[in-house]
């Protein structure tokens, strides 16, 4: 089964919907099968909001104590030479994840943060953090979540779904705080990735009945199928380079296998034979240079792998496996962030925040949270920034509390104080 970097229209852990992406922002980065015991989250036990943020939509999270956190990776887009992109967010400009200890972001660059956060009304809300303060873009009546951001010029865009009164998931954005709906609400529909190009918005998506879904994007609200709907199929990733549109996910092959797939400008190419489930999770374009990013499944354990103009490099220190996440490309340098799995114990596997550079592997986790997650990843000047999840709390049944977080060069600000689940699934820094 293919895990979504962000939980998708999943108001408990263990209700995770698997998929290759942001995603499960969600648990993010987990596969039901490994981490289904400790994604287990029972709401009933979760801490009360003494006001729902609806009527509070601007929270200050700077006193939140400084620590991890984990959760699915975002998508990222660069329009101009470079352009960037990783399960779950996207902008025009150029972007990139961060966070340092307990220390404000400088002056000179405005940190956006994508995610979710669990309210007292048994749901969560959509909702970013700029500069650490939060903008809740929902109002809890409903279960909601933001996958993935832009921002172009003084224009902010957040991507996501929020279920309608009839129970199914709508496809939406909101530039600015606006919403602007993508699906009709007939059947389920989901957004986990954003790119702007000029005054065009693309967003990726998948939308479908049941199990069997459909991988699209949206055009300025217009929809693109990719696939035809008779395999189940779902777009994690976008990228604008020209007048060529980039989409990254899966579409499952006849023996009911998960195939690492991308679409350019609608012609779909396979990266992996259905033998084993694989996806793609994100996509960085550096010139004429295509990046792609994901995992595929050997004898049950996930491999983090990207391609490069349809290469694959495998990435090392796979003892008990890894997900890939997000990618972007900074110069020569390559950037993937995701999670390792450290250990195996009979009660499930410990999974920590990592990112890649240039292969090489470094852990996030500073061993004071249980689990956690990389799920986006973006390079501003020299500094480079992550954003995800760490669990802030396991209890005996199994139950977990995530706390967004994100990282810059490997410092964490936690966004949230862990009293109620949340988790981050993209990131941008905009430099001034």
């Amino acid at each position: 089964m293919i895990r979504r970097k962000i939980r998708r229209k999943a108001k408990t852990f263990n209700q995770l919907i698997p998929v290759a992406g942001r995603v499960a922002m969600r648990v993010n980065t987990l596969t039901l099968q490994l981490r289904q015991k400790r994604q287990n989250a029972n709401p009933g036990n979760q801490p009360s909001l003494t006001q729902l943020e609806a009527d509070n939509p601007t929270r200050d999270a700077s006193n939140a104590p400084a620590s991890l956190l984990f959760l699915p990776a975002a998508l990222v887009v660069i329009l101009g030479a470079l352009f960037l992109v990783g399960c779950g967010g996207g902008g025009s400009s150029s972007s990139s994840g961060g966070g340092g200890g307990t220390q404000p972001p400088a002056a000179s660059a405005d940190v956006y943060v994508a995610g979710y956060e669990y309210v007292a009304t048994n749901n969560n809300v959509a909702v970013y953090w700029k500069n650490g303060t939060a903008v809740v873009l929902t109002d809890g009546t409903q279960h909601a979540e933001a996958n993935a951001l832009a921002v172009s010029g003084t224009d902010v865009y957040v991507v996501g779904e929020e279920e309608s009164s009839s129970g199914f998931s709508v496809a939406k954005y909101w530039k600015n705080g606006s919403v602007v709906v993508l699906s009709d609400g007939t059947q389920n529909a989901y957004a986990g990735a954003i790119a702007v190009s000029g005054s065009d918005v693309y967003v990726a998506g998948e939308e479908g009945p049941g199990s069997v879904r459909t991988a699209k994007y949206w055009k300025n609200g217009v929809a693109v199928p990719l696939t035809d709907g008779t395999r189940d199929a779902q777009a994690f990733g976008i990228a604008v380079s020209g007048s060529d549109v980039y989409v990254v996910g899966y579409e499952t092959s006849s023996s009911g296998h998960e195939m690492a797939a991308y679409w350019k400008n609608g012609t779909e190419t396979l990266l992996t034979d259905g033998t084993n489930d694989a996806g793609v999770s994100g996509i960085a374009i550096s010139g004429s240079d295509v990046y792609l990013v994901g995992f595929e499944y050997s004898s049950g354990m996930p491999i983090g792998r990207y391609w490069k103009n349809g290469s694959v490099v495998v990435l090392p220190d796979m003892t008990f496996g890894a997900w890939a996440n997000a990618i972007t490309v900074s110069g020569t340098d390559i950037f993937i962030a995701g999670e390792v799995i450290t250990a195996e114990p009979a009660t499930g596997p410990t999974v920590a925040a990592a990112y890649w550079k240039d292969g090489q592997l470094v852990i996030l986790a500073d061993g004071t949270r249980p689990d956690g997650a990389a799920n986006a990843v973006t390079v501003s000047g020299s500094d480079l920034y992550a954003a995800g999840r760490e669990v802030g709390h396991i209890a005996p049944d199994g139950n977990t509390t995530g706390i967004a977080t994100y990282w810059k060069d490997g410092v964490p600000t936690e966004l949230t104080d862990g009293t109620r689940d949340a988790g981050a699934s993209a990131i941008v820094v905009i430099s001034h």
